[in-house]
């Protein structure tokens, strides 16, 4: 594959726990910027006890809210014999009570331990109470997002049959990492389960995430309006670990990035993510920050205004 003149070449994940943190980094790319992906590990059972774990969860709050059961897989597992095995037992549990009640309480305690996210489902929600939103939330049927690195025939024969009992989503999420260079810099190609409603960069394949949606302006404005309410001061501290090592930065003007590990500046959130991975990023879910001493993305910030 060739990005603006720069060769990669497909990369395979060593394992499903690999492919399960990247889809993790780029769940917000994946389910949409109102999502909120939930790392629980809740056992859904059926009425007669019979369970599975699915990888995580997602909820969306945009004007018509809906909830996703993901599961991330290898092409190395068959889609008869393991797949279509664990979604059916997904099936037959989201519609036991007992279990989508315990799908409350996982999310619900899970939301009442990060402040920040709290807060920010509050606003969102007006005057609906949290609980209440969830509980008439998962009463519903969840869509099932299969998220793999190759789609093949039999998955796709696997998801038609299971589309006739609940919603079945399949992402190919193919990752192509770049030749000739010494760290690993990956590219991710995939269709997100959201329509984006700004500017799109690179359509079909982009570095990173599959769909580019902020822009140098936006991200001004944004910063200006943070730092007008007082929701982040001038010279705020951003930080990201990322391939091991911590890197710092401060945000010195709406359009001025300063990286404290090599002193250079950037006119934008995403652009100093960048300059770090060497491939685009949505700086917004990229960065972190410290705010009311809790640790928060850049992003729930944003949602505060």
């Amino acid at each position: 594959m060739l990005i603006d003149g720069a060769r990669y070449k497909l990369w395979t994940p060593q394992n499903e726990a690999v492919l399960e943190d990247i889809v993790k980094e780029h769940a917000k790319d994946i389910f949409g910027e109102d999502s909120i992906y939930f790392d629980i590990k809740q056992k859904i059972k059926s009425s007669a006890g019979i369970g599975s774990i699915p990888d995580g969860y997602v909820i969306t709050l945009g004007d018509t809210p809906r909830w996703y059961i993901v599961e991330v897989e290898l092409t190395s597992h068959d889609p008869y014999r393991h797949i279509l095995t664990q979604i059916t037992n997904f099936i037959n549990g989201v519609r036991n009570v007992s279990s989508q009640r315990e799908i409350v309480a996982a999310i619900y305690e899970r939301i009442n331990e990060d402040e920040i996210l709290k807060a920010s489902i509050k606003q969102r929600l007006a005057a609906i109470e949290i609980h209440s939103f969830l509980s008439n939330l998962i009463s519903n049927d969840p869509t099932v997002a299969i998220i793999i690195e190759e789609e093949t025939e039999k998955l796709r024969e696997v998801s038609k049959t299971l589309s006739r009992s609940i919603e079945t989503k399949v992402v190919e999420f193919k990752t192509f990492e770049r030749e000739g260079v010494g760290l690993a810099v990956h590219a991710h190609l995939f269709e997100p389960l959201y329509k984006p409603t700004t500017t799109v960069e690179h359509p079909y394949v982009a570095p990173t995430i599959g769909v580019i949606t902020s822009t140098k302006k936006k991200e001004d404005e944004t910063i200006q309006r943070l730092l007008d309410t007082g929701l982040i001061q001038v010279k705020q501290k951003i930080f990201k670990n990322h391939k091991g090592r911590r890197y710092e930065g401060e945000i010195l003007t709406p359009d001025k990035i300063r990286l404290l590990h090599d002193g250079t500046e950037w006119g934008s959130v995403s652009k100093a993510g960048e300059h770090i991975t060497q491939y685009q990023v949505n700086g917004w879910t990229w960065w972190h920050t410290i705010a009311n001493g809790e640790e928060c993305l850049l992003a729930d910030l944003r949602s505060k205004l």
